[in-house]
């Protein structure tokens, strides 16, 4: 039994981790068409899970919910590619991971299953924590990173000011778009 829930949550990583972002190149286009799949994804394994009855049927709703807030999440990141919105993304994900543990040891019973919590308990926790120290050395890296693009910005921009009439308005024009102005 677990191997074919184990077998669909990995199904559903896997279709979850092709990228949608190749049908456009519009950021938040891709950002739209992601969220929408993974949630048209959710319906449809939500509504296998709903021919389940009892454990299986909470673990089989965890996983769905998990593969969906795990492709939002990362979407969501990828849009916003912030340090911020990177560790928002590894909580919630943190998070529903350890729903589906939970879920899975809602099968056993006395001191077996409250081990089991524990220990997706203590998974989390330690998940929360790598994410919280990967935000820290983001924010202490990107922002070396910040102060050089804007260094380089101001000198293309100086740059085109040497320049006369139409060739001052192109360069620019060009110059605000390789940098994202």
């Amino acid at each position: 039994m677990r191997n074919i829930f184990g077998l669909m949550l990995t199904i559903a990583v896997l279709q979850f981790s092709v990228p949608v972002f190749s049908a456009s190149t519009n950021p938040k286009a891709r950002y739209i068409a992601t969220t929408e799949k993974a949630e048209s994804d959710y319906k449809l394994a939500r509504a296998r899970c709903d021919r389940m009855a009892d454990i299986a049927k909470n673990l089989c709703v965890a996983q769905a919910k998990a593969a969906q807030t795990q492709t939002e999440s990362n979407a969501t990141a990828v849009y916003k590619d912030t340090p911020e919105a990177r560790f928002i993304a590894r909580i919630d994900i943190a998070d529903v991971n350890f729903e589906v543990k939970k879920a899975m040891c809602e099968s056993r019973h006395g001191n077996p299953r409250e081990e089991c919590v524990k220990d997706a308990e203590a998974t989390m926790v330690a998940e929360k924590q790598n994410a919280a120290a990967v935000k820290k050395i983001g924010e202490a890296t990107s922002s070396p990173n910040d102060d050089r693009l804007a260094t380089n910005y101001i000198a293309a921009i100086k740059k085109c000011d040497a320049l006369n009439g139409v060739q001052k308005d192109d360069c620019a024009k060009s110059t605000k778009k390789q940098f994202g102005k």
